[in-house]
């Protein structure tokens, strides 16, 4: 059964999920900064770099925010959002060909629940496989010694 379960969802995952996140694939385009912020975080003392940025595909006008990886500094947070903003306040966005409102500032970058998911899932599958062939082998050899 947890096989089963953990096959499932392997491909949810692979065939349903991750391709709504493979920004390597995605459109790109020219969009606006509408603002940058740095929120400090006081549990892990780091700072959070944040663009909040505009875009237009096919004549629709989309809004989205990008979260940048925390930063041990406030310069490195102002660095971040420096990386990403081209020609004074644009920056280069990747939009889902089929839902355009889904966009990043990072191009092929995958949500880590879906990396671990595939690290964890992987090995539990296998391993379930194996105990389920051997618990197979084990139910026919018991019929072939009642028979």
């Amino acid at each position: 059964m947890v096989f089963l379960l953990s096959l499932t969802y392997l491909i949810y995952c692979g065939y349903f999920l991750l391709p709504k996140y493979q920004t390597d694939v995605w459109n790109s385009t020219i969009g606006d900064v509408t603002s940058t912020t740095i929120l400090f975080d006081d549990e892990d003392l780091s700072y959070n770099p944040i663009i909040y940025f505009e875009y237009s595909v096919g004549g629709h006008i989309y809004e989205n925010s990008h979260l940048f990886d925390s930063q041990k500094d406030k310069v490195s947070a102002e660095e971040k959002i420096n990386e990403y903003i081209i020609n004074k306040n644009q920056v280069v966005v990747y939009y889902n060909p089929n839902n355009p409102s889904a966009s990043t500032l990072e191009e092929g970058k995958i949500p880590m629940y879906l990396l671990l998911s595939r690290v964890i899932g992987y090995p539990i599958s296998i391993f379930s496989l194996i105990i389920w062939i051997a618990d197979i082998k084990k139910l026919k050899k018991s019929e072939f010694i009642i028979s």
